[in-house]
């Protein structure tokens, strides 16, 4: 019986990375090069729209996409971080090229509204 799947989904299934219903941890963008997924939990000094947009911005400037966001709120440090005692946490999942981190981690060092980050490969 032959499958009605696409090659891409075969070849996934065939590694593991693919299960029906379920997302799976690594993704391929427009030209069929493996994007992986990255958990990117960062601080802000405020929870504006625009310090999310100029952090989605940077993102989309290195060809990565949000697979989803989640909004932790104000929380109180236990220290105090360039001067602040309290920050707006953020959660996102993103896929991207691995190549790019490097750069991307420049560039968000650069960045004054983000107090801090921490970006981790996911399994």
């Amino acid at each position: 019986m032959a499958s009605t799947s696409s090659p891409v989904v075969q070849v996934l299934q065939r590694h593991g990375y693919y299960i029906k219903g379920l997302d799976f941890r690594c993704w391929f963008d427009t030209m069929g090069k493996l994007m992986n997924a990255y958990e990117f939990v960062f601080i802000t000094k405020d929870g504006s729209k625009k310090v999310l947009e100029t952090a989605e911005d940077i993102f989309k400037g290195f060809k990565g996409t949000i697979a989803a966001k989640e909004d932790w709120g104000k929380k109180a440090f236990t220290y105090k971080m360039k001067g602040l005692s309290e920050g707006f946490y953020h959660v996102w999942t993103v896929n991207m090229m691995g190549a790019e981190i490097k750069e991307l981690k420049a560039k968000l060092n650069l960045e004054e509204s983000i107090i801090r980050y921490l970006l981790l490969k996911k399994n």
